[in-house]
């Protein structure tokens, strides 16, 4: 299993890392990255030059609400059972019964007590919901891919096929930049708040799903248009009853479904987006799906929820296999290119773990129906340097390229991203991880979120947005007389 102990040997001597180029990484000093990139590589003269000034995409000022009528009166002081009868007209039965329980009624009406005891237990572990309201900037960083949620860029996607890129800003725009264009649209709107996650639509060079508080809204971006500010009118709002806070959202292969999980929400949504509907996915027990992701041959759907439990499901038969964590929730997962390997990390531990899938459902690596369990392929506790950096630690994101030779990490309580290289053995299927690079920002500069380039031909460009507000590009490039490995 490997370590990170053998990232020891990458030391720059006051140099950082800047790119690699047939196989060999080059080094210069922090200023001169630059150019020491647009020399090496032609491709990244390219692509925009992408900074945030300090400040710009931090949400230091609050966020307009609108007010709830609730909100202009002052609360009656209610009796108990006045309180049980708003909690029945307002929210239901089942509001009726839990409010009951929690006004602790006299002896006089033991009965009813002992059966709102039993029914807020069945509640609490069947139906209970994750109250967000109020509480965005506490829940929703603990299920978003990234370091610094209010004071950083959240998320940064590269579309699949075209030269293109979208980022999220804490201020809760979406900003896309296009290789070649001096365009940038800046896709904004009230109802469009709380943005946790971003996807590209496979085989559509203009749509985006952006999941935010209200649902998930499909923008549409015209390619060609010199629009700075889209209207929402390019935009369709996918929303569900009790289906908001989305934290995931997902596309298969064809572009013609769209998965997405909610906080809030128990059931995930598989949408068909051109028509508008959506059709439940839902296992009673566990915990609430906060994590989705579809494999890229499109036949397996990964899952976690807000506990130890994740399942992978069949996009044909739309059943599932339940599997267990250690001792906590799925923070991080990715795919291979091929869809065979798949890898997650939790919340508290520095270990990757990989599952083989088939292409036969309930058929893993050495057991049926998700009996055996996940190899451990990396061990990444934290490791002190020569120099004195920190290194390692619990993940916070994972991302793989797609050519499944490069495998990048960010820590929580660490500066360095450690770039590994790749390998999946067929006969029998064992994935091999090895040292390949180790990269560092400026000072006081950290790690927020990474992908990877995905329509490259001689090689991949690992994307980075730092802590500054700075979008540096990491390319590992093979010039045409070599092959990228």
């Amino acid at each position: 299993m490997l370590s990170l102990s053998r990232f020891s040997d990458f030391q720059e001597n006051g140099h950082v890392a800047t790119c690699e180029v047939d196989g060999k990484v080059k080094y210069c000093m922090p200023s001169e990255t630059d150019t020491t990139i647009s020399r090496l590589v032609p491709f990244v003269s390219g692509l925009p030059n992408v900074s945030f000034p300090d400040g710009s995409i931090s949400n230091k000022s609050a966020k307009y609400t609108a007010a709830s009528p609730k909100e202009l009166f002052l609360s009656p002081e209610d009796t108990r059972w006045s309180k049980i009868k708003t909690a029945w007209f307002e929210k239901g039965l089942l509001s009726a019964i839990l409010v009951s329980f929690e006004t602790q009624l006299q002896d006089n009406f033991r009965i009813l007590s002992k059966t709102s005891q039993w029914f807020s237990r069945f509640y609490g572990k069947y139906f209970s919901r994750v109250n967000v309201e109020g509480h965005e900037d506490v829940i929703l960083p603990e299920y978003c891919s990234c370091k610094n949620w209010k004071n950083g860029i959240r998320c940064v996607k590269w579309h699949p096929h075209c030269n293109k890129f979208a980022i999220v800003s804490a201020k809760d725009e979406v900003h896309v930049y296009s290789t070649g264009s001096s365009f940038t649209s800046v896709l904004k709107h009230r109802k469009q708040q709380y943005i946790t996650c971003i996807a590209w639509r496979p085989l559509s060079a203009s749509d985006l799903a952006v999941g935010c508080s209200e649902g998930v809204y499909v923008w549409n971006i015209e390619p060609n248009s010199i629009v700075t500010r889209p209207s929402i009118t390019c935009a369709t709002l996918l929303s569900k009853p009790g289906h908001k806070y989305v934290t995931s959202v997902s596309w298969n292969q064809q572009g013609n479904l769209l998965v997405s999980a909610s906080v809030c929400d128990r059931t995930m949504y598989v949408w068909d987006v051109s028509m508008e509907v959506a059709v439940p996915l839902q296992k009673y027990g566990g915990g609430i799906p906060v994590l989705v992701s579809w494999s890229p041959t499109s036949e397996h759907v990964f899952a976690s929820t807000t506990n130890i439990l994740f399942r992978i499901w069949s996009s044909v038969t739309w059943t599932c296999d339940n599997w267990y964590t250690g001792s906590s929730r799925v923070k991080c997962v990715c795919w291979s290119a091929d869809g065979s390997v798949l890898l997650f990390t939790t919340t508290t531990e520095p270990i990757i773990y990989a599952i083989m899938v088939s292409s036969a459902f309930n058929l893993f690596s050495n057991s049926v129906s998700g009996n055996g369990s996940a190899i451990c392929v990396a061990d990444l506790s934290k490791q002190e340097l020569p120099n004195g950096d920190l290194l390692g630690g619990t993940i916070v994101d994972m991302t793989w390229d797609s050519s499944g030779k490069l495998l990048a990490v960010i820590f929580k309580d660490s500066n360095l991203i450690p770039v590994f290289s790749t390998t999946i053995c067929a006969r029998p299927k064992v994935l091999q991880l090895s040292p390949r690079c180790l990269i560092r920002g400026r000072l006081n500069e950290s790690p927020n979120c990474i992908d990877f380039q995905k329509n490259l031909k001689n090689g991949t460009n690992l994307t980075i947005a730092w802590s500054s507000g700075r979008i540096q590009y990491f390319p590992f490039y093979s010039s045409e007389n070599s092959t990228f490995v």
